[in-house]
């Protein structure tokens, strides 16, 4: 880990942030974080060969409040303070994109937003997440 960002006005501690959607909620904690690539990345077109790449990385925790089903796909956006825009994917692993029900509590997964230089340092991050879409 490089470095985690705060929201606006906090005194520098690292906690959640939070985001909520009618009674669905988000909580993370942005981090910008160095990934060293297998093998298998490496060979990938997006990594063009390069051994390690640069992100921040949204791990997420959901609660659903919610009586009614609805569909979550864990899409999100960032700009930097330099005026880079990146669209966020989770990994494959994560089990927050998916279709909530009534029972669901919570989920957890990850938000990756990959930055194109792999030296950058953004000082600040405004992310802004898709809203969940209600099912029927």
């Amino acid at each position: 880990m490089i470095g985690a960002y705060t929201e606006e006005g906090q005194d520098g501690d690292y906690s959640f942030l939070s985001a909520s959607f009618d009674n669905f909620s988000v909580r993370t904690i942005p981090t910008l974080v160095e990934i060293d690539l297998n093998e298998e990345a490496k060979e990938m077109e997006q990594f063009s060969g390069k051994d390690t790449v640069r992100a921040i990385v949204l791990e997420i925790e959901s609660e659903n409040d919610n009586d009614y089903n609805f569909s979550y796909e864990g899409k999100a956006t960032a700009v930097t303070d330099t005026g880079e825009e990146l669209t966020g994917f989770t990994s494959p692993d994560s089990t927050l994109a998916k279709e909530y029900t009534e029972e669901d509590y919570g989920e957890y997964g990850y938000i990756y937003f990959l930055l194109d230089d792999t030296s950058a340092e953004p000082k600040e991050l405004e992310v802004t997440f898709e809203v969940p879409t209600r099912g029927s």
